[in-house]
C-alpha cells in the first residue's frame, strides 16, 4: 500500500477566504479541527455565502487569534482575525466594523457569523438552501 505524504496543512478559519498555513493540526470527527468555523452570511438573502458568489471575498484571509483548544467547533467558536486586501486587520470581536468592512468589499449587506451548533438543524438548511441556488 502506498502510503502518502502530507506537503503542506492549510486551515481556513473563515469560509470562503484566505488560509493559515499550519505545521500540524488534530483531525477531530468534523473535519480538521477548527476549519471553517465562521462564513458571511448574505443579509438579503438570509443565508450564508461563498466566493462562487461573491468572489472579492477571496482577497481576504483569516487566522485565529489564538490556536483553537479542543472542544471548539460549531456553535462553540474563537475569535479571527480577518486580513482585508489593503492590509487592514479587524478582529471579529468588533463585529460592527468587520461587518460595515466586508458589505464595502463586496458590495452588498453581509455578516461574519459563527457557524451554530450541529444541532441546530434549521440554521443548516439555509446553508443547503443557498447550495442548491449556486448550481
Amino acid at each position: 500500500m502506498d502510503v502518502g505524504t502530507v506537503a503542506a496543512l492549510w486551515r481556513y478559519p473563515v469560509k470562503s477566504m484566505g488560509c493559515e498555513q499550519l505545521s500540524e493540526a488534530p483531525v477531530d470527527l468534523r473535519a480538521l479541527h477548527a476549519d471553517r468555523l465562521w462564513a458571511v452570511r448574505d443579509l438579503e438573502l438570509k443565508a450564508v455565502t461563498t466566493a462562487r458568489r461573491l468572489p472579492k471575498l477571496l482577497g481576504c484571509t483569516a487566522r485565529f487569534v489564538e490556536e483553537p483548544p479542543p472542544g471548539v467547533g460549531p456553535g462553540n467558536v474563537t475569535d479571527v482575525v480577518i486580513t482585508f486586501p489593503d492590509g487592514t486587520e479587524i478582529a471579529s470581536t468588533d463585529r460592527e466594523r468587520v461587518d460595515a468592512r466586508l458589505t464595502e468589499l463586496v458590495g452588498k449587506r453581509v455578516a461574519l457569523v459563527p457557524l451554530p451548533p450541529l444541532h441546530d438543524k434549521a440554521a443548516y438548511r439555509g446553508v443547503m438552501a443557498s447550495k442548491r441556488d449556486i448550481r
